[in-house]
């Protein structure tokens, strides 16, 4: 770490060093996340919100979300824990598809792998840590039939045209 005295100077060295500007854009990102992050919407979308989506679908259509700025996949993980739960409750078969992206390519990586820190107790309930999880050691995996429905994808909403035909768009 290196201060320097103005804001035009800052933009010299942006121009001069590719990393640094690298470095700045990293940092803007946000990259908060944690399973059901902010309980009260979570309940709202699980009581209120897919169980509507479900109620007007035909149950040989597949429920198509997406999740824009999934980060480390927490959240994206989560809406497709919330839909198979929702599937249960109706005793169908989950046809679901969670598109997830992020313009974090490291966050994605590390997304797509579906490895958490024994951490994720603390918001995640023990059913549904014995449903959705495999506890290895000190790190959780995502189920593959959870994490076979999530597809993560590098993205720039404001760049790249957006996902098409979508059910539910969440945007955290």
């Amino acid at each position: 770490i290196y201060t320097v005295p103005s804001l035009e100077l800052y933009l010299d060295t942006l121009r001069q060093n590719p990393s640094e500007a690298t470095s700045l854009f990293n940092d803007i990102l946000i990259g908060v996340t944690s399973f059901f992050r902010d309980r009260d919407s979570w309940d709202k979308l699980a009581t209120q919100v897919i169980p509507q989506i479900l109620h007007e679908r035909d149950p040989n259509e597949t429920v198509r979300t997406w999740t824009i700025g999934c980060s480390t996949g927490e959240e994206a993980y989560g809406l497709a824990m919330l839909l198979f739960e929702a599937f249960d409750n109706l005793e169908m078969r989950p046809q679901i598809q969670v598109f997830a992206s992020d313009l974090d390519e490291n966050s994605i990586r590390y997304a797509r792998d579906g490895v958490y820190p024994t951490a994720i107790e603390a918001d995640v309930s023990p059913e549904r840590l014995e449903l959705f999880f495999t506890r290895e050691g000190d790190q959780y995996h995502i189920k593959s039939e959870i994490r076979d429905r999530v597809l993560f994808t590098n993205h720039n909403i404001l760049r790249d045209p957006p996902f098409s035909h979508q059910d539910l768009i969440v945007c955290r």
